[in-house]
């Protein structure tokens, strides 16, 4: 017995290039010879006779991408197949692989824009990424608000088929961050530097019918790593005994810390020194303090792609 597969009509070329959706469909009749049911879409499939998925669409970037397969309700010898080409952001097999687990992961990169407070401005002989010139006002203070500026974070998209990914992992690993140095997609993160913004998943089908699952990450590089640095401020300061006690107007305007208890308590927070004492009062710098507020943890058993095309 054989079955035979001809191309009933073609929709021809819909888009011809990456920057633009590309589809093109392309309808079959697929028969048996001899009259006997085809049994269903996967017999249809082993005959080799459909493009395979991958294959690109003529004069086009659109490749093979889907099957629709319907038997005539009246024979069940005769099929109608409609296969789908489109752009390669569709789900499709790029190495012509009928195991999707075998494909590689696909890497995509974007930006993510997030506003900074400016402490230093550029000034001529600067290196990039490394202002030295204070904004301060006329006084050599700090503004208040300090101004900021708008930055951006690489974000490393990556989309990796498993068999069996393990849901409660979804939750697991979102919101950390990675505990050692990493590569994913090519790019090279530092301890501490990627971020786990986003995990998804799509529950997706092969040609034999099994599941797997379609797993979406998104990694955010924040260079210098994930962490929250602030000005130590506040209204209170240490005595020579420990206490906290209030800090008042006069402290801050030349009176020793500690005398004129009777004075206002401050109505807005201000910097403090190392020493937990008013900065304006002492004299000395105010302290930036580091806050580590993501969990770090080993990404090893994600298998993420070493590789900018999607590969170990």
């Amino acid at each position: 017995m054989t079955i035979t597969a001809q191309l009933m009509r073609d929709s021809g070329e819909v888009g011809n290039d990456y920057s633009r959706q590309a589809t093109a469909v392309e309808r079959y009749l697929v028969e048996q010879d001899t009259g006997d049911a085809i049994t269903g879409y996967s017999e249809i499939v082993a005959t080799g006779l459909l493009p395979k998925f991958g294959t690109r669409y003529p004069g086009t970037s659109a490749v093979c991408s889907k099957y629709d397969a319907e038997p005539d309700p009246r024979n069940r010898a005769v099929w109608y197949v409609t296969v789908t080409y489109s752009t390669r952001n569709a789900e499709f097999s790029r190495d012509g692989s009928e195991d999707p687990i075998k494909q590689p992961a696909r890497v995509f990169y974007n930006l993510r824009k997030y506003n900074q407070v400016a402490e230093f401005a550029y000034k001529s002989g600067d290196d990039r990424g490394d202002p030295t010139d204070p904004v301060e006002n006329t006084a050599g203070d700090r503004f208040s608000p300090m101004p900021t500026v708008e930055e951006h974070d690489l974000v490393v998209i990556v989309e990796k088929n498993y068999r069996d990914f393990d849901p409660g992992d979804i939750k697991f690993f979102q919101g950390t961050i990675n505990k050692g140095e990493v590569t994913i997609g090519g790019v090279k993160f530092a301890p501490d530097e990627a971020w786990m913004s986003k995990i998804s998943h799509r529950l997706m089908f092969d040609d034999d019918g099994d599941p797997y699952d379609r797993m979406h990450f998104e990694i955010i590089q924040r260079e210098g790593g994930w962490k929250k640095i602030i000005v130590s401020n506040g209204f209170r300061y240490k005595d020579s005994q420990g206490t906290l006690r209030k800090i008042r107007e006069r402290h801050i305007t030349n009176e020793a810390i500690g005398q004129n208890e009777g004075a206002q308590p401050i109505s807005s927070p201000v910097a403090l020194d190392s020493g937990g004492d008013p900065a304006v009062a002492t004299g000395n710098d105010p302290v930036k303090l580091e806050f580590r507020f993501k969990w770090r943890e080993d990404w090893s058993k994600l298998d993420l792609p070493v590789r900018k095309d999607g590969r170990r």
